[in-house]
Parts: structure tokens; sequence; C-alpha cells
């Protein structure tokens, strides 16, 4: 008798060639609309495990550059070293529960519509788990709270706050904002032609009312060719999308109802998923703007992505399933920078912002 995870036994359906052939095809369905929309994932570099949960990145200080004098013994300067390690520890999938196959055979065998579909609800998942791991960087590394870098060379998280009211009603204040992280994160060498923005929809519109944002081309992370936008002044990408911190949606368990955690949150990492607001300057679900470097986030997984179809027989039902493992994990502090919203304008937003002002009225003049 056949395995009824891999295979339907003829005993089970009458139509189990049918079936069989649903089941095999299934994960090849799965891993091609994963490839279709990879969402955000395709601005990072993933990195895949075998046989260990643990992604770990090593950082190196720099060394001092000397002059080479005749007859004299050159010096070794010592060298930091530090570690960054991403530990995934949970789990997750799409499920849905069918009583007989039939009902979602064609489905599967021609449409691919049911792959889809869990694969749009994990790659939200997905995409909302790199956003809030990037905000809660920035927010959390930044040199008022870290003082010293992880090694001689590197830097720190770089945070601005604009009021809230701002962020939409003044696109050239909002801009102005937005040069100010990525003229902060430059300085500690982060290269510009590696940083992505990220903002929500409605501070993205309001940039594009402004004119502020053009249509281009670009390379992405993972190699990827996108058609999207870029930053008018520094033809930095920028990316729009609905997946920022949000405590209610994310926070909500299978049920619907509102839960104490993230589902990828643990006492063992520290519950660093979860969605944290109420602090002024640093709500993770008032974010303007994220801007990260091509190091800003170690990301990885220990599962790959899998279909499955397999029968149960303690409740007569069949299982399809979508599942994987991966999590994220803030890395280079300085390539992570975002401006927030707070209930004023930080000291300096300002005079930027006029000096920005005054620009634009001479260019129109």
């Amino acid at each position: 008798m056949s395995d009824a995870s891999t295979l339907v036994d003829s005993k089970v359906s009458a139509s189990g060639e049918a079936k069989s052939l649903a089941i095999e095809k299934y994960n090849g369905q799965v891993k091609r609309a994963y490839q279709t929309n990879p969402g955000l994932m395709a601005y990072f570099d993933m990195e895949s495990v075998k046989g260990t949960n643990v992604v770990s990145n090593k950082y190196l200080g720099v060394t001092q550059v000397q002059a080479l004098a005749p007859g004299k013994d050159v010096r070794g300067s010592e060298v930091q070293f530090d570690k960054n390690s991403l530990v995934i520890d949970t789990s997750i999938i799409s499920r849905n529960i069918v009583g007989a196959l039939d009902d979602v055979q064609d489905d599967i065998n021609t449409k691919g519509k049911l792959a889809e579909e869990q694969i749009d609800a994990l790659v939200n998942l997905e995409n909302r788990m790199l956003l809030q791991q990037g905000v809660y960087g920035a927010v959390t590394n930044t040199k008022a709270k870290r003082t010293t870098p992880r090694v001689k060379g590197h830097g720190f998280s770089t945070i601005h706050v604009i009021k809230e009211s701002s962020a939409l009603d003044e696109p050239l204040k909002l801009m102005a904002g937005i040069e100010w992280v990525l003229e902060d994160m430059m300085i500690q060498n982060v290269d510009v032609s590696k940083i992505t923005v990220f903002m929500p929809w409605q501070e993205f519109n309001a940039l594009r009312d402004a004119e502020r944002i053009v249509d281009a081309r670009y390379n992405t992370a993972s190699g990827s060719t996108i058609r999207g936008f870029v930053l008018k002044s520094f033809n930095v990408p920028i990316v729009p999308t609905n997946h920022f911190p949000n405590k209610l949606r994310d926070h909500e368990d299978i049920d619907g109802e509102g839960a104490d955690h993230h589902i990828l949150s643990n006492v063992n990492n520290g519950n660093r998923y979860d969605v944290l607001t109420g602090t002024n300057g640093e709500d993770q679900e008032k974010c303007s703007a994220l801007l990260l470097g091509r190091e800003g986030l170690l990301v990885g997984r220990s599962i790959d992505l899998n279909g499955e179809i397999w029968w149960n027989k303690a409740n007569k039902s069949w299982y399809i399933d979508t599942y994987m493992a991966e999590g994220a994990i803030p890395d280079r502090w300085e390539h992570l920078g975002a401006l927030m919203k707070g209930t004023a304008d930080q000291a300096g937003l300002d005079a930027r912002y006029k000096r920005k002002i005054n620009r634009t009225t001479d260019v129109t003049l």
C-alpha cells in the first residue's frame, strides 16, 4: 500500500491516479508561485542553511594603515572580532483542510490558485517580518543607545523624527527628513547605491504628488530586475508597501483574536518580533520611511519552502500545506535608518526644510 502523504492508494479513491498527479504537482506550483511573487525578500540576501537552525555573520574591525619605512619594523594592530547569530526557532505554515480532494483537484491540476493563495499568506508574513525587524533595528541601535560600535570601523543606526501631521501635509519636509537619514548613513560609509527606501503608501503618494519620485528600472540584492521608483534627489530605490508594523494585524492569532505576541516571538528570541508602540519617536507603527542598506538585516532560512498534500487518517481529511522556517535579525547597525513620526519635528529638521524650500523656489524662478 502506498504512503498517503506521497501517493494516493486506489482503495482510498477510485480516481487515485488523478489525485496522485495533483499531489506531485503541488510542490512545484508552490515554488513557482513564490518565484513570481518574492515580495520584499527580493531586496535582501537570503542565506539558507542545512543541518542547523543558526545563521551567523562574523565582523572584522578595520586595521590601521601604516607608512613603511626602511629599516623599521612594521607594528601589527589588534583586530577586533564580533559575531551576529540568527536562531530560526519557529516554522510557519499555511494550511487548508478539505474532506474530499476532488473539491480542489481541478484548481491544483490546472489553475494553481490554491498554491498562490497560500504563498500570498506566507509572503505577507515574510514582508511584515522584514520591515518590523528593520524598524526595530533602526530604533534600538542608535549611538545614544549603544554608545560603542560592534567593532572598530562600524557605526550606529540613524533615527530622525518628523511631526506626524507634517509627514503627509508637507512633502518637502518629509523629503528633507529622508535625506537627513540618508546623509547620516552615508557619513558612516554606507554605499548609497546599496540603500533602499521603504515607505507606507500614504507617504509615498505625498512625495509622488510633489514630484520627488520618478519611474526607474534597477537591480535588487537578489539579482532581480525591478521596474519601480527611485528618489529623485539620490536615485535610491523607493518601495511603497502596506506591510509596515501594525500591532492589531500582526498580533492576530489563527482565530482572529489579538495575541500578546507575534507568532514568531518567544522568550528565546526576546520577543523581538513584537510590534512595540507608545513611545514617542520610537513607535513601530509610526514609521514614515525605513532605509535599509544591503547589510542591514541578517536573513536566513533553515527549512526550504515546500508544498505538501497528505491524508490525515485520524479525521479523514486532506491537508494541503505550504511551510518553511525562516527569520531575520538586525545586522550592521549603520545600514539601518528610519524617519519616525512623533509629536513634534526633531530639532534641525525645520532648518533643512526651509533650505529645501529656498532651493525649490530658486529653481522655479
